[in-house]
């Protein structure tokens, strides 16, 4: 049976460029459950692909025309391959071009594509969307240029693109979330070597319950790559007096203590949220594998705390519903998902309480602030795919990738 979303947007393409031949994509988005602001530094971290995300319609052109658009968003591009290196936009266009100027780089482009994009992942909500398009722009430049990268080749190209071309100085998580989710898991990135493994997601455990702060953030508005430069001043200073460590990831919390007076306060926060966000993932991972939700509960409600105030990238919006959230009975704790300055919240919650949980915390958000936020139930989804038009499952060149 054919996805209905692919066929809506198969039918949207066909009436926008005319004729036939063109191919369906999908790139999941990911919560992350923990392990924010690290992968930059190194650490690990644990994210869990996710059933919403981006989809893609593509299809080569004849000519070196390129054209590309999107069914949720105004803007455009339309350019011609042989004018790559010029390409420049400000909108969110500059991330599927990002994607193929970094897919050109493989291998020089001599012929224009056609891509409709399309989605029911919100973007700006610290969900990883740019990372979806991303992924989604390079799986569909692979299959139809049949190159057939593996999905972690697909995740550094797609990694190379965000931080090469567009611009942000961002680590691996999202676009290896992103691009090796597996259904029923979530996925822990060793960001230091790049080493990966499905970790079971327990489903008779608690849900995954996402409220959508309905503040917006850009990645590219200076505030993100401020903080990646604070840390790494930080760390700077630190390798000064411990040499054997490579990575700020690696420095013991009773090392940062030793060497705090070499920091400046700002630095000394920013490090000291990397030095125990990593802790923190690490004790998470353990309590997974025992099930012990209270524990990975209380690791998420530790980090929000850290994320706001020694990392200072939460906001008015995204404390209140973490404190609201973790308080509700039934919940076991709460934190900002995503690099922050807006976005959503995280919570885990029993299966049988989520519905109370999202009716109470909704309440009292739209008492407070006068909106009801977006709320998703979300489980571990299977990672990027394209979707054929007939979902034929004995089609090897159409099933996830692997």
């Amino acid at each position: 049976m054919a996805d209905p979303h692919a066929l809506e947007l198969r039918d949207r393409f066909r009436r926008r460029f005319g004729g036939t031949g063109e191919r369906v994509f999908f790139a999941p988005g990911r919560v992350n459950l923990i392990g924010e602001h690290v992968d930059y530094h190194g650490g690990a971290v644990l994210p869990v692909a996710v059933e919403r995300g981006v989809f893609v319609a593509a299809r080569i052109r004849q000519d070196s025309r390129v054209l590309v658009a999107s069914e949720d968003c105004p803007e455009t591009f339309d350019g011609d391959v042989s004018a790559i290196d010029s390409w420049s936009a400000d909108s969110w266009c500059r991330y599927p071009l990002a994607a193929l100027n970094a897919t050109a780089e493989q291998g020089p482009l001599t012929r224009g594509v056609e891509l409709l994009f399309s989605g029911d992942l919100p973007m700006g909500a610290g969900l990883a969307s740019s990372a979806a398009v991303l992924v989604a722009t390079a799986l569909a430049m692979d299959r139809l240029h049949q190159r057939r990268q593996s999905a972690q080749e697909l995740a550094e190209l797609a990694h190379r693109a965000e931080t090469q071309f567009v611009g942000v100085r961002c680590g691996i998580m999202d676009h290896y979330a992103v691009a090796l989710g597996r259904a029923g898991h979530a996925v822990m990135v060793d960001c230091k070597n790049r080493q990966w493994e499905a970790v079971p997601w327990d489903v008779s455990g608690p849900e995954m319950v996402v409220f959508d702060s309905l503040d917006r953030r850009q990645l590219t508005d200076g505030r993100y790559n401020q903080r990646v430069a604070e840390s790494h001043r930080a760390f700077v200073k630190l390798k000064m007096r411990l040499a054997h460590r490579t990575w700020l990831s690696e420095v013991t919390a009773e090392e940062l203590e030793e060497q705090s007076e070499s920091l400046s306060e700002v630095e000394r926060r920013r490090a000291r949220h990397v030095v125990t966000e990593v802790e923190r993932v690490a004790r998470t991972r353990a309590a997974l594998a025992r099930g012990e939700w209270q524990v990975v509960g209380d690791c998420l409600a530790r980090s929000h705390q850290s994320l706001a105030e020694d990392y200072e990238v939460s906001t008015d919006r995204l404390d209140f519903l973490a404190e609201v959230a973790k308080s509700h009975a039934g919940a076991y704790g709460a934190r900002l998902t995503g690099a922050g300055f807006g976005g959503c919240v995280l919570a885990l919650a029993d299966s049988d309480l989520a519905e109370a949980l999202i009716h109470g915390v909704s309440d009292m958000f739209r008492g407070a602030y006068g909106d009801t936020p977006r709320v998703w139930r979300l489980g571990a989804s299977a990672g990027p795919r394209e979707l054929a038009e007939d979902h034929r499952e004995d089609d090897p060149g159409r099933k996830a990738v692997s």
